[in-house]
């Protein structure tokens, strides 16, 4: 869906910095594309057409995607019962620093990290495996329906971290499905494509397999998933 009055001028030259710099390390972007022109960025992701930039470029590039495209942020609460809410985060910004920030609040924040040494080197373990919080993160970034005015809600208790989006699994799928090997269907197919780019996420929907078998390496429960209409919860229990 184009969005009209939005230049190239109007997004964040940072954050193309950062998208390619991301590509690079990860080996999805040519070093010689480093120079590129946040037009060349744009063009080689085919989110312009015409002039035109499409609703996933103003959420991935755009300082404040949310003038143009309702509930695109993240909402993270600290909860020691259901009712009872100890403090809480709102992420703003495009959604390459809405993922940032909110992995930095999970891990600094929200969660605890036992604290080792391996010789003079400090360790840090964390309550649930890095890579696989983020992957959830991901999951729940790139797969949200963006139709529904509603922000990424993610709830962190004293013994589980709930992440929901307001979002439905492909037609005729069960959850069962979507734990088993499967096809990559995203629901945002340019947000997608972006964040494999910059090495984010892989091509062939192995997100769900990556966080169970994190998990069992780290000794702590595989995720569950829960979908209801669109109801989508991604459940990491910690014993």
């Amino acid at each position: 869906m184009p969005v009209p009055n939005v230049q190239v001028e109007d997004l964040k030259s940072e954050t193309f910095a950062f998208f390619k710099e991301k590509g690079i390390k990860s080996g999805r972007i040519d070093e010689n594309n480093r120079n590129d022109t946040p037009m060349q960025v744009l063009e080689n992701l085919k989110i312009i057409e015409n002039n035109l930039l499409n609703r996933a470029a103003v959420m991935l590039f755009h300082p404040d995607p949310e003038k143009f495209v309702s509930g695109a942020y993240i909402e993270i609460g600290f909860f020691r019962t259901d009712s009872d809410l100890l403090f809480q985060d709102e992420i703003h910004g495009n959604l390459f620093e809405q993922i940032e920030k909110t992995m930095d609040l999970l891990l600094t924040k929200y969660t605890k990290a036992l604290i080792s040494y391996e010789g003079l080197t400090r360790v840090e373990t964390h309550e649930y495996p890095k890579d696989a919080l983020r992957e959830a993160l991901l999951n729940a970034v790139a797969h949200k329906d963006y139709t529904g005015s509603y922000p990424i809600q993610i709830s962190v208790y004293a013994d589980k971290i709930m992440i929901w989006n307001y979002g439905r699994l492909p037609e005729n799928w069960t959850v069962e499905d979507l734990l088993d090997k499967h096809s990559s269907q995203p629901r945002n197919p340019d947000i997608a494509t972006a964040f494999f780019r910059s090495g984010y996420v892989e091509s062939w929907g192995r997100g769900m397999d990556k966080m169970k078998n994190l998990c069992i390496e780290a000794k702590i429960p595989v995720p569950k998933i829960s979908c209801k209409g669109n109801d989508f919860w991604t459940f990491h229990p910690q014993f």
